[in-house]
């Protein structure tokens, strides 16, 4: 395997990791009751980089008893997202969860940024950057 493939692999994988042990606690995440949502965001790349072709978000679900777990996920076209969370879906283990999103592979950054503020039916604007892995909100 080549070496930068190989760093690249690492690199990915450790910032995972430190993300899935990081971030309970850490963040604000928005809670919602079990039901059917939809959440909308344009991203903003402070340091003025396009969002990128491989740029994605992913939608979890977080509590104090399990590892965070997948909802949705989607690709970002003309910087802006959708995700979704279904009344059916079955990481609902309670009557009301909390929810984050990760970006990834966004504005040229190789390191995650994180989301902890989502908005049902209504466009959220995240702000990425270099100092913080924490996206700026704007609602």
């Amino acid at each position: 395997m080549d070496l930068h493939l190989t760093f690249f692999f690492f690199a990915v994988v450790a910032a995972f990791f430190f993300v899935d042990a990081w971030v309970p606690g850490t963040i604000e995440y928005s809670s919602f009751s079990q039901g059917n949502y939809t959440f909308n965001g344009k991203i903003v790349c402070l340091n003025n980089n396009s969002i990128g072709d491989e740029a994605k978000v992913t939608l979890y679900k977080v509590d104090n008893s399990t590892a965070m777990d997948f909802v949705d996920e989607n690709k970002i076209g003309n910087d802006t997202f959708s995700l979704s969370i279904k009344d059916d879906l079955n990481v609902w283990t309670t009557t009301e969860m909390e929810f984050f999103i990760k970006f990834e592979n966004c504005c040229g950054y190789w390191a995650i940024r994180i989301g902890g503020f989502l908005k049902n039916s209504t466009l959220v604007t995240y702000t990425l950057h270099d100092e913080n892995m924490f996206a700026d909100i704007n609602a």
